[in-house]
Formats: structure tokens, sequence, C-alpha cells
């Protein structure tokens, strides 16, 4: 498997070390078992960014309107309900309800798709976020892909600057050998 195909993992430490050590067990199960489903979240994304005049767009729209009907159309926002069922196995538990290929369950965000799901018997819910694309605010080249790019606050919450934009979000594809996949359990 190429490292492409497995991108870098990471997790949001929002909780226990434990918790951390089972994101990042999940995120490389995910790796494993879908390489193809999210590579072509990857290639998805890099065709988005080619029809810019650029390397990076101020228009959201023309990040998630373009990915989401790419996804859709192959087919791909379907399989990636598939991740659930790997993540919950990895994990021992299972879901409250069967996801569908729509909010609240999948979503198609400026960061790329993001996967949530509440553990009924863990009290809390499993977010799995495929960061194909950053936000950068202000000029600064920070990345802030931890938030879905979607509000101002997701800058804050994830290392974004203070200071106040001088120019609104601009939206960069990441140089992480695809894109991140990152898992939380809240």
């Amino acid at each position: 498997m190429s490292d492409r195909e497995r991108g870098p993992c990471a997790s949001n430490g929002e909780t226990s070390p434990n918790d951390t050590d089972e994101a990042a067990r999940v995120a490389a199960r995910l790796r494993d078992h879908h390489a193809e489903s999210i590579a072509r979240v990857w290639d998805a994304a890099d065709a988005v960014a080619e029809a810019w005049d650029g390397d990076a767009t101020p228009d959201r729209e023309a990040v998630v309107a373009p990915l989401e009907r790419r996804l859709r159309a192959d087919g791909t926002l379907a399989a990636l309900l598939e991740l659930f069922p790997t993540a919950t196995d990895e994990l021992g538990t299972s879901l409250a309800a069967d996801p569908v290929p729509a909010p609240p369950y999948l979503v198609v965000t400026a960061t790329g798709p993001i996967l949530r799901a509440t553990l009924p018997d863990r009290d809390g819910r499993l977010v799995v976020e495929l960061r194909a694309f950053r936000v950068v605010r202000g000029g600064d080249d920070t990345d802030t892909a931890g938030g879905s790019g979607d509000t101002p606050s997701d800058a804050d919450a994830t290392g974004g600057t203070d200071d106040p934009p001088t120019d609104g979000p601009s939206y960069r594809r990441v140089d992480d050998d695809g894109g991140r996949i990152v898992v939380s359990l809240r």
C-alpha cells in the first residue's frame, strides 16, 4: 500500500490518553481496510483543486459542491459508510442507528467528508474526518484543518491565529500524501 493510500492519522486527544490510542488504532484500521475508498476521496480532492485558478480558492463553494458531486457520482459517499462497521468493530461497540450517506452521519465540508455517529454504550460520538483541504485564514498559512471550515470559530478552536482575518478564508489542498484521517471519540 502506498503512502498516498495510507495518509497520516491523528486524533484530537480531547479525552483520555486511552481514547487517543483507540482513535489511532481506528484510523490505522480504516486506512488498511478502506484504502481504495479513501484514495478515491484524495483523487476527487485533487480534481477539485486542479479546477481552481491557482493553488487555493477563496470560494468555499468551489470546494464543497464539486467535491460532493464527484464523491456522490462515483459512489464514494455511499462507500464511506463502510468505515462505520470497521471503526465500531475496532472499538468493540455498535452504532445507535443505521447510517445513511447524508447528514447527520455523513457531510462534505470545506475540509472534506466527515462521518459522525453516536456510540450508545460509550455515551459519546465517533467522528471520522477525511481532511483533504485546509482552511487558511487572514493570509496566515497555518494549517487550520481541525474544523470543518464552515464557521470562523473552527480556526480559533484548532490553532488559527487570534488576529482578525484581513481577507476571508482560502482553501488549499493538504500536503499530507493525499490527506489526513482524523478519528475523534467525543
